[in-house]
């Protein structure tokens, strides 16, 4: 005879979880009534394609490209803990760097014209709709649309074996932003996975980029508490 020790507990879970997802009146998502906005960003970036070279004098540390960046976002959740966006804009990338010809160090900048794509699900958040501070991440990806090299070295002799960087790159979003009614201060830092060029020494070219932004979001007010109520 089958015994009925696990019985009692199995049944008081299966109500439990009845009870939570088949009450059409009691289940629902508990989105903000501020959850949904749609707006535009903008703003300044350092960037570099990790060029491994530092012989310990000021003229050859490598400085960061400096750019920009713009585009639309849109949040796709907002949550008591948690919030999420997606963004899609231009972005202008690359390096200065360093080019060894005849005994010496030559300046060459590398300017990346992008267009990127960014979801971050994984938005920790605490605070109120109205003030909030955030962090958390996601992925990226973006599309070269144009490469400029100005240096002692041809732009089609730059790269090994290729006339210029792979075209397509993808990595890690990392962010941590505070928000203001409406508005959106943040910081990105994005590191590329892909392997995007070998340079005249030998070394992989790899993205870093670095951002900080600022969002104006128009509140979607037809995403609320009430609509996003389970009506099963």
């Amino acid at each position: 005879m089958r015994s009925n020790k696990y019985r009692l507990p199995f049944l008081t879970v299966l109500l439990g979880t009845f009870l939570f997802f088949g009450n059409s009146a009691e289940a629902q998502i508990q989105f903000s009534q501020q959850a949904g906005g749609f707006g535009f960003y903008g703003g300044l970036t350092l960037s570099q394609l990790e060029q491994p070279i530092d012989l310990g004098q000021p003229e050859t540390k490598i400085p960061y490209l400096k750019g920009f960046e713009a585009g639309v976002k849109s949040e796709v959740y907002r949550t008591k803990w948690m919030r999420g966006n997606v963004m899609l804009g231009y972005a202008q990338m690359g390096a200065n760097e360093w080019v060894e010809m005849e005994g010496a160090w030559q300046p060459t900048t590398i300017d990346l014209q992008q267009i990127k794509f960014a979801l971050n699900p994984f938005i920790f958040k605490a605070g109120g709709d109205f003030f909030h501070g955030y962090v958390g991440g996601g992925g990226y990806g973006s599309f070269m649309i144009n490469q400029e090299i100005s240096g002692p070295i041809p732009q089609e002799n730059y790269w090994k074996d290729a006339s210029e960087l792979t075209k397509y790159d993808f990595g890690l979003d990392l962010l941590a932003g505070i928000h203001v009614w409406n508005f959106d201060i943040e910081f990105h830092a994005q590191y590329g996975m892909n392997e995007l060029g070998i340079r005249p020494d030998g070394s992989i070219a790899k993205q870093q980029f670095y951002s900080i932004t600022l969002s104006y979001l128009y509140v979607n007010q037809h995403l609320t508490i009430k609509s996003c109520r389970d009506h099963r």
